[in-house]
């Protein structure tokens, strides 16, 4: 079993469930980036949509809304 896989496994009894086996920057945690973990655990970048640059390369458009935090709730999130 991966070790994060392990992790996964050991945070499902925490009451949030939440957490992050490495610890991200809060530059890669923050409205506008999309992002998801291979299969090692890692951290991997999409695409940042608050860069208009990037987004265009990537044969995509800006959002019409704002991008804004989400409200954590710790009873659904």
């Amino acid at each position: 079993m991966k070790l994060h896989n392990l992790y996964v496994d050991l945070i499902k009894v925490h009451s949030y469930r939440f957490g992050l086996y490495k610890p991200a920057l809060t530059l890669e945690l923050r409205p506008g980036l999309v992002r998801y973990w291979n299969n090692l655990g890692v951290w991997q970048p999409i695409i940042q949509l608050d860069n208009a640059d990037e987004v265009k390369k990537k044969g995509l458009k800006i959002p019409k809304e704002d991008l804004v935090p989400h409200e954590f709730d710790p009873e659904t999130d």
